[in-house]
């Protein structure tokens, strides 16, 4: 899905992972988001609709964020909901928490 730009407003390329791609298992999940960032879009929309996706979204974000600062210094940059928020906090609760260091 490509964003049309308004006059004078610079155009980025945005994608979509789709209702579907939450429903088909988190191995579908994860291959369809890695199919995804191939195509390097400068955004991803998650389409989701029940709170096992939010937390689905909030695992792949956490792991997406720390690899790409790791990789590349960057941070990642994410617009949600509130829940989205939340969602987040949890994975990273999670992962310094029961990190493998920690022995979780």
């Amino acid at each position: 899905m490509q964003q049309r730009p308004r006059s004078g407003a610079t155009a980025y390329s945005v994608t979509c992972f789709e209702l579907p791609s939450f429903t088909a298992g988190r191995d579908a999940f994860d291959y369809e988001l890695n199919r995804l960032l191939a195509e390097q879009p400068q955004a991803i929309l998650f389409d989701g609709a029940e709170a096992a996706h939010l937390t689905e979204t909030g695992r792949v974000l956490h792991q997406w964020a720390a690899r790409t600062h790791s990789e590349q210094g960057k941070p990642l940059f994410a617009v949600g909901s509130s829940g989205l928020g939340a969602q987040l906090s949890l994975q990273f609760v999670s992962a310094v928490i029961c990190s493998p260091k920690r022995g979780c």
